[in-house]
């Protein structure tokens, strides 16, 4: 089932936030359907303040990582985009 397909469902879709792959795997563990990406949780295990702190690569290094390890369908909190310019 597509992420798309889950929000049209008769009972709510629930998603988990997850940091990391161990927090991906322990969503799917508990039988979430999908999963989310917290940018203050992200950012506060790698050491920064949320706010788009922490540089996008090391951001995008960690999204990867939990695609590669999970296959729950999942959204990205990227905040306002890593961009101040709507053509960036």
């Amino acid at each position: 089932m597509t992420f798309k397909d889950l929000h049209y469902q008769t009972a709510p879709l629930l998603l988990c936030n997850v940091w990391d792959v161990a927090s991906a795997q322990l969503a799917e563990q508990l039988g979430f359907k999908a999963i989310g990406t917290s940018s203050a949780a992200i950012a506060a295990s790698q050491g920064f303040a949320d706010g788009e702190q922490m540089p996008f690569d090391s951001l995008y290094s960690i999204v990867k990582q939990i695609r590669q390890h999970s296959t729950l369908p999942f959204t990205v909190d990227i905040e306002s985009g890593y961009s101040r310019e709507a053509n960036s």
